[in-house]
């Protein structure tokens, strides 16, 4: 089978309008550019969300990183990677405006459409606030070039009052990147069917006690639970996990997990963390 041409030209761009990319919502969503439109340089990644069920097509381990400490914000209620500016009339007049060349696809010199990393949708009460992010290696940050691309971003978003960042490595929360990493994929444990809810209640209600006493880690307080109840070795794991990740037990996932050890459940509601502290 011949590989995919990687070009983002007027024939690549009507081909992705017409399969939908860069549009619809939640599961629905298709991200512009899938890990297969460009050669990979092997730190492309797949991951499932739990926000909506869809499989996210991630471009570097540093933007799978910050996919994973999103999902700890408070209130997150879409995530949609590679989003595309698609107004190329308008990225163009921008380009123009600044004196700069606007990106063109490599093997077609046409111009082409312009991504963003990431548009977050968090709900803060009743309303809906979406959120531009740029990811980007702190080196990048020194070229010319990638800062003269930024400009384009931040004024398209800016026209839309909608609010624009760039992050880096150097803002990574690592603690909580690795704590998403090993919460992730079992938050949506009762929507798929991995376990009862009424199941998950009782091994609940027996492990709550030895993990409030404190004194012995999570792995032997879940360990005594698989065999109390009779279940598969490390299912009960799986289920702290469970509970951790959608906030029934609040820890502070600023501090990295480990199970070897005991953990302090904490006497406030949530386990999210600040929109502020992911870039402190």
């Amino acid at each position: 089978m011949s590989k995919r041409a990687r070009t983002n030209g007027s024939q690549t761009i009507a081909r992705r309008l017409a399969e939908g990319r860069g549009q619809g919502r939640g599961a629905n969503y298709k991200p512009w550019i899938e890990i297969h439109d460009l050669a990979s340089r092997g730190q492309a990644n797949r991951v499932k969300s739990p926000l909506h069920g869809r499989t996210c097509h991630l471009h570097s381990l540093l933007e799978t990183d910050w996919f994973y400490a999103f999902h700890a914000l408070p209130g997150l209620g879409d995530l949609r990677e590679q989003y595309p500016l698609l107004e190329l009339d308008e990225t163009l007049a921008i380009a123009d405006r600044l004196g700069i060349v606007h990106p063109t696809d490599p093997k077609s010199h046409e111009p082409c459409v312009a991504t963003t990393d990431f548009l977050l949708t968090i709900r803060d009460g009743l309303r809906e606030v979406e959120s531009a992010i740029t990811i980007k290696p702190a080196a990048d940050l020194a070229i010319e070039r990638v800062l003269e691309k930024l400009e384009i971003e931040r004024l398209y978003w800016s026209a839309r009052k909608i609010d624009w960042r760039i992050l880096s490595e150097k803002e990574l929360p690592e603690a909580l990147v690795k704590n998403m990493r090993w919460l992730l994929p079992h938050l949506d444990m009762a929507e798929n069917g991995e376990f009862k809810p009424e199941l998950i209640l009782r091994i609940r209600a027996v492990m709550e006690p030895g993990i409030t006493a404190g004194g012995n880690s999570l792995v032997t307080v879940a360990n005594d639970c698989d065999d109390r109840l009779g279940l598969m070795p490390g299912a009960a794991l799986c289920v702290a996990r469970h509970l951790i990740g959608i906030g029934v037990w609040h820890v502070d996932l600023m501090v990295e997990i480990d199970p070897r050890k005991p953990i302090q459940i904490r006497a406030i509601e949530g386990n999210h963390v600040a929109a502020a502290q992911l870039a402190a």
